[in-house]
């Protein structure tokens, strides 16, 4: 609902500042193994060689970037440096039709255009995630929110036309064309599906104040969440799912620099001015170069959360496909058994181990939760503990049978000696029907002890 607000707290009279908000979003796509297509050689070897491509003005159109982990622990910052351990980045090169929502002829155009590309990728799970920053040509948050969440009273037809057409460009120029060597598609269940809801959103909206009130903080957050100017009075008391962060408080000027609303398909950040160590430090006008300079520190820790929510969407598909064939099933569990160890010893982090800064760490945790990282977790755990239960009742079978195999060629073995010492002794009927009755009663002892044995599984 819409309110007015007679009462001039911070939220009112900073509505100035807030009109004047700068916008930039990142289209966060999870991309996996392309189904209808074959990985020719090691990802490592593709990569090689997409390092090598050019445009046609002799420009490389992938490259490899330092990563900036200065936000994250000293450990897992290590990784990130080292190529080829935890995640790698590089910037892709290409240019995109823009999305234009005037019509032909307009006075005034009005159009969302691609303004950076990068790629992380995760060599050991050979997961990536293409990441797509989006602005108008004015950085302002207009045609955001129909271009995302297109409502009922909307033209819900041109919209969806001109996300259909991105999306053509992102396959065609992009993954079929730039990184067609690495065999990768959009994680999406069919081709149906509408990408932008399904995909994860970095929102980010810069203003040239700060925030004495973690309540003006939420307020702007929230509104960033939503896709609407961050000076609108708008709430909505119905949206339970939603969490926020700040940044600490300035022991010096008493104020806060930036704050964040975390849902499970957004995470949106209002920056507010740095706090100033020198009176005459100006802030920097709005730019693509400031957007990917501020944000990039909290898209590393974002794509890290959605790269544990998707590397145990693939151990899933993993199982369901290992348990689903008919081949050697006990090796089957113990690849599983393998895998899912491999990811907990080196791919996963807790929040205590992301960060020295406890609100790193609380962004870190909260996107797990909501994400339902922790509940995958359990699941595949649950399912580890099943397939062990099958792999031991398996391996008692397989006990019980060469024990079965050894009792009765025991048996044999016996009968036969004792037909060894008939024939020597050659005795008497009475010998002989002793002897005839220890044979019946070796064999009796076997056969119930064979069938005792397949009782007890």
């Amino acid at each position: 609902m819409i309110k007015s607000f007679l009462t001039k707290d911070e939220f009112s009279t900073k509505k100035d500042l807030f009109q004047n908000a700068k916008w930039g979003s990142y289209l966060i796509l999870p991309l996996h193994d392309n189904p209808k297509g074959k990985l020719k050689m090691s990802r490592q070897e593709a990569i090689d060689i997409i390092l090598k491509k050019q445009d046609e003005s002799g420009k490389n159109v992938f490259a490899y970037e330092n990563i900036d982990a200065s936000d994250l622990s000293d450990i897992l910052t290590s990784r990130c440096k080292n190529r080829n351990d935890f995640v790698d980045q590089y910037h892709i090169s290409c240019k995109l039709k823009q999305i234009c929502f005037s019509e032909k002829n307009a006075s005034k155009e009005e159009y969302v255009e691609v303004k950076d590309i990068h790629l992380y990728y995760f060599p050991e799970s050979e997961l990536a995630f293409l990441t797509i920053l989006l602005v108008n040509q004015d950085f302002s948050v207009d045609n955001f929110y129909e271009l995302i969440n297109p409502g009922y009273m909307l033209d819900y037809d041109k919209v969806q036309g001109l996300k259909e057409e991105f999306c053509v460009e992102i396959k065609e120029k992009i993954l079929d064309d730039i990184l067609k060597e690495l065999n990768f598609d959009i994680y999406i269940m069919d081709d149906t599906t509408d990408i932008f809801r399904e995909s994860y959103w970095l929102n980010a909206a810069f203003v040239a104040t700060r925030f004495n009130e973690l309540k003006t903080l939420e307020r702007v957050t929230y509104n960033a969440h939503r896709l609407i100017p961050i000076d609108s009075a708008f709430e909505d008391s119905s949206e339970k799912d939603i969490v926020y962060v700040s940044g600490a408080r300035d022991v010096k000027q008493m104020d806060y620099g930036w704050g964040c609303c975390i849902s499970s398909q957004s995470i949106s950040y209002v920056y507010g001015d740095k706090a100033k160590i020198k009176e005459d430090v100006k802030a920097e006008p709005i730019s693509v170069e400031l957007i990917w300079k501020r944000v990039k520190c909290d898209l590393l820790l974002t794509i890290i959360a959605l790269f544990q929510k998707y590397v145990c969407v693939q151990i899933n598909d993993l199982i369901y496909e290992k348990v689903k064939s008919a081949g050697n099933k006990e090796e089957n569990i113990r690849e599983i058994k393998r895998t899912v160890l491999k990811v907990r010893a080196y791919e996963t982090y807790t929040p205590s181990q992301i960060s020295c800064w406890n609100n790193v760490c609380e962004i870190y945790r909260l996107l797990l939760e909501i994400n339902g990282v922790n509940d995958y977790m359990r699941d595949i755990q649950e399912k580890v503990n099943l397939l062990d239960e099958e792999l031991e009742r398996a391996s008692a079978e397989r006990e019980n049978k060469l024990m079965n195999i050894i009792t009765l060629f025991g048996a044999l073995s016996i009968i036969a000696s004792v037909l060894t010492i008939v024939d020597f002794i050659k005795g008497s009927p009475i010998d002989m029907g002793i002897v005839s009755l220890a044979i019946t009663a070796v064999v009796v002892g076997v056969i119930a002890k064979m069938v005792g044995s397949r009782k007890k599984h």
